[in-house]
């Protein structure tokens, strides 16, 4: 049975003031958390009740059914729940590997390990966060990345099956998140532990909690290469750098044709129809992963639920189709491989304003199905007023990101565009 850790109905007072007003939400062991929100929202507040570091007022929090809030912070600890700080307080005057060891002897069954096995133990939590080369040095000579390095490194030393992270990535440089993100990644993938990431930098966030059903965009002009991004993501490219991870696991050398197993499937600019095969025939090519085609049935249904217009053009030849009615045959394609993230390259490049309305709906209720969506799309407004998260591309590189409502300025999007400066 998957651990599961509980917060209801969390109520935190400081006197008159209000910092937690009701929470309620569950982490299942394996999975990762993301929780934003402006300074001041109470973040780091419900992260310290979780943690045992303070009481809820009222409200309660649960560790596979059993209460914990009324329990000291140590004690949740050896429950199964540990948190970083905001601010890395390693003891300055130890080594790192003497850091990591104090928090291994002091975790859920510390008292049972002991000698070799407890040693090993340190060791593979070094290596598992890089910090094997650092392992004799005071970690007060560690680097900020470094220390933030050894933060996590000591929570994941107590053995906890909950890991609660403060502000794991800020101040770090653009650089710097990018490798602890990956650092990140990899451990929770090895480990499995469940993770609640309390951050500013939203890079991170979707890094390392992204969202099950959202929806990211990505804009910019002609040339800035937008559609390069896709096809790496797709697997018809290879990076020159970098890295290509989805669910945790590195995809980077994955053959295209086998991404669509793992959960990835494409709708391509153009569609890319069989022109000679009927609009039924098309779609069910989408099917042919192990994955899909034992739910060939249900799925050809639930994309003739989307669109109703193919099932009345079922047995025409895709050649004869609309341009829009030819979109709705690439994208219902691709969800016959019943994918986890669907990826879009201009969905609505040459339909008609209607059409486009359409397609644009289509994609919120995907999203609304917990579908997750990564589109490339010339028509900048009407995709960021249907994302979660948007990425303003240019000469190659991300000039912008953020969420839309910070993106659908008029005068920056002109000058993204435009490449004004």
């Amino acid at each position: 049975m998957t651990a599961r850790l509980v917060a209801k109905d969390i109520v935190k007072r400081f006197g008159g003031v209000t910092a937690l007003d009701g929470v309620s939400l569950a982490l299942d062991q394996g999975t990762v958390l993301g929780l934003i929100g402006p300074n001041g929202s109470g973040k780091t507040t419900l992260l310290n009740v979780l943690s045992g570091t303070m009481r809820p007022t009222s409200g309660g929090v649960f560790l596979d059914g059993q209460r914990i809030d009324r329990l000291p912070a140590y004690r949740v600890v050896r429950a199964g729940v540990a948190k970083t700080h905001q601010i890395p307080k390693p003891f300055p005057l130890l080594t790192v590997r003497e850091n990591v060891l104090a928090a291994a002897m002091f975790g859920p069954g510390a008292s049972a390990r002991e000698g070799k096995e407890l040693r090993e133990g340190v060791e593979r939590v070094l290596h598992l966060v890089e910090l094997e080369s650092r392992a004799p040095s005071l970690a007060s000579a560690l680097t900020v990345q470094e220390k933030k390095r050894l933060e996590f490194g000591r929570a994941l030393a107590t053995g906890a099956r909950f890991l609660l992270l403060d502000e794991t990535f800020a101040g770090l440089s653009p650089d710097e998140v990018r490798k602890s993100v990956e650092v990140f990644r990899r451990v929770q993938a090895e480990v499995g532990f469940g993770a609640m990431v309390v951050e500013h930098v939203m890079r991170a966030v979707l890094g390392v909690a992204p969202k099950a059903d959202a929806t990211t965009v990505i804009v910019g002009p002609n040339g800035a290469g937008k559609s390069t991004v896709l096809n790496v993501v797709d697997g018809l490219l290879a990076p020159s750098a970098g890295h290509v991870f989805f669910k945790g696991q590195e995809i980077t050398r994955l053959a295209a044709h086998a991404r669509p197993e793992r959960g990835i499937a494409a709708c391509p600019e153009g569609r890319r129809l069989f022109p000679q095969l009927t609009t039924e025939g098309n779609l069910r090519l989408g099917a042919y992963t192990r994955r899909a085609r034992k739910e060939a049935e249900a799925s050809l249904a639930r994309v003739y639920e989307l669109f109703p217009r193919l099932r009345q053009r079922a047995q025409v030849k895709a050649a004869r189709l609309s341009g829009g009615e030819q979109q709705m045959v690439g994208i219902g394609r691709a969800l016959m491989a019943k994918p986890d993230l669907l990826v879009l390259d201009e969905p609505s490049l040459g339909l008609a304003p209607k059409v486009v309305t359409e397609i644009f709906e289509t994609i919120r209720r995907l999203r609304e199905s917990g579908l997750a969506v990564l589109a490339v799309e010339q028509n900048a407004y009407q995709a960021l007023r249907v994302a979660d998260y948007g990425y303003v591309m240019q000469e190659g590189r991300v000039a912008k990101e953020g969420p839309p409502a910070e993106l659908l300025d008029l005068e920056a999007l002109r000058r993204s565009y435009f490449a004004i400066s």
